[in-house]
């Protein structure tokens, strides 16, 4: 598994424009993943968005994980079927 530094050069990215230039796509698709899939931000008093690019990394890398073993877990299965055939 490779690892993983973190410097302490995060940034806090204000509305949803930035939040989603960061992640390279449109600002309703990162309205929705805050809303669908628990990307990390909060609302301002303002109703502005904001979050950090430290936050924001450390849910891709979440992500990935819970994918990796979802398919790990996938694979044992099929094996364990194929082996009771």
């Amino acid at each position: 598994m490779q690892e993983v530094k973190f410097t302490l050069g995060s940034r806090l990215l204000h509305g949803l424009d930035e939040i989603g230039g960061y992640l390279r796509v449109h600002r309703r698709t990162a309205w929705r993943w805050i809303h669908e899939q628990a990307l990390p931000a909060m609302q301002t008093p303002a109703g502005t968005w904001i979050t950090s690019t430290h936050l924001i990394d450390l849910w891709i890398l979440a992500a990935n994980q819970v994918q990796m073993e979802a398919k790990r877990k996938e694979k044992h299965f099929k094996d364990l079927i194929e082996r009771t055939q």
